[in-house]
């Protein structure tokens, strides 16, 4: 018991600490020898991070999926919006989050498309995008889209379409789709399954397509009895099936800041005993974005205008087995006049066939104009003006001097009303 007032008593004289005792080393046995695997897969891992590292280092940009090739001259040209006769559809948003549009079309008076009256429905959300049509006839199509990362809300328009295509997209984008189309048996036509997959990294995209593929075809009878047994009366199939359908891989791959190389490989299997395989190569180059003058605004219901946009782009695709080549090039003057020109050509079996195609879209405050010809005497163009923030009005025309009697043309008037 210590004494108040009485100096402490310590255990050990004070500024000195208490010994840490020793304790004994612990044996130590022979250290393992790094394996096989990971003598093998250090340098790899090393050389794939310091990859990388570089890859991020360059900052390339996206090259967006093969199936986009050439379209900012399909988006051009008035082609994609032709028709004759009349066109009058009608169109209602019931939800803007998530989205829904239902649409009701009527086309009649055409000279190679029957009277036909279709309804069409989208529905549109960060994971997927839905969408289904049904004509007079009985033809129906699906579409399914799944958005593995999610995407912004999108507005309810076609996919692919322009619009769409405007909107404002991740980085890195992985999208599963599916469409399918079945045809009545009395209908003109063919029922199809079209399975698909993207994915687009922040400098290369990637796509696998299946269409109408079959697993449990017949299994391939080759001449000569190959791929049977041969011991027996009746040779039977090695295989019980065989994968028949067409398969599609493609790849795009930016290798600096304005050119992107890549290819696609064509797998086709119509009959098990029938295969053939084209393979494309691919050159895509954009020009340096640049800040063009801004117009004013559009009005509503019009696409909205992208200021950063490539200037030109020049895109080339050719088959080596076939010598088709396919080579398009877009120029962007202002955010209201754009220029495009496209040569398909065939240079390969002794044959020396080409096409080519030159074409304008204009846009003014309230209409929008697309004309095209080419070399085979073809004359598109197609007016398309808002009349009121939810009515637009359409005319198409067309004139083929390739016909006799000095050609001939056809006429098509639509109207587009937003509910």
């Amino acid at each position: 018991m210590t004494t108040p007032g009485a100096p402490t008593a310590y255990p050990f004289p004070p500024g000195r600490q208490p010994a840490t005792p020793k304790t004994a080393p612990e044996p130590s046995g022979p250290s393992e020898p790094p394996s096989f695997q990971s003598k093998f897969l250090s340098p790899i891992n090393s050389l794939y991070e310091t990859f990388q590292t570089k890859r991020k280092a360059l900052d390339l940009p996206s090259p967006g999926i093969y199936e986009n090739l050439h379209g900012e001259v399909r988006n051009v040209f008035p082609s994609v919006m032709m028709f004759d006769g009349a066109k009058f559809e009608i169109g209602s948003v019931m939800s803007q989050n998530p989205a829904f549009q239902v649409s009701h079309q009527l086309r009649w008076g055409s000279a190679g498309y029957p009277n036909t009256y279709t309804f069409n429905s989208i529905f549109a959300n960060e994971r997927s995008l839905l969408r289904g049509q049904i004509d007079s006839d009985g033809v129906l199509q699906a579409i399914g889209h799944y958005f593995w990362i999610k995407s912004p809300m999108m507005a309810p328009s076609e996919p692919g379409s322009p619009e769409q295509q405007q909107q404002p997209q991740p980085k890195v984008q992985s999208t599963s789709k599916a469409t399918a189309q079945i045809v009545p048996p009395d209908s003109q036509g063919n029922s199809m399954l079209n399975l698909e997959h993207d994915y687009v990294g922040s400098d290369f995209a990637a796509s696998l397509k299946l269409i109408n593929p079959n697993p449990i075809d017949a299994a391939p009878q080759y001449a000569g009895g190959m791929g049977r047994r041969l011991s027996g009366k009746n040779p039977q199939p090695l295989w019980g099936s065989s994968f028949t359908g067409v398969f599609v891989l493609q790849y795009l791959q930016s290798v600096s800041k304005n050119l992107a190389l890549g290819g696609e490989y064509v797998l086709q299997r119509i009959q098990p005993e029938m295969e053939d395989s084209v393979f494309t190569i691919v050159a895509k180059y954009q020009g340096k974005p640049s800040v063009v003058r801004q117009p004013p605004p559009p009005p509503p219901g019009m696409p909205p205008l992208m200021p950063l946009d490539p200037v030109y782009t020049w895109t080339t695709t050719f088959q080596p087995s076939s010598g088709v080549m396919h080579t398009s090039y877009h120029h962007k003057l202002n955010q209201r006049l754009e220029l495009a020109a496209e040569l398909q050509a065939l240079f390969g079996g002794g044959r020396r066939e080409g096409i080519a195609t030159i074409g304008f879209k204009a846009e003014t405050m309230f209409a929008q104009i697309k004309g095209s010809i080419d070399t085979q005497g073809k004359v598109q163009a197609v007016l398309e003006e808002r009349l009121a923030p939810q009515l637009a009005f359409t005319i198409t025309g067309e004139m083929d001097y390739t016909k006799p009697q000095g050609g001939a043309g056809r006429i098509g008037v639509g109207f587009q009303l937003e509910a």
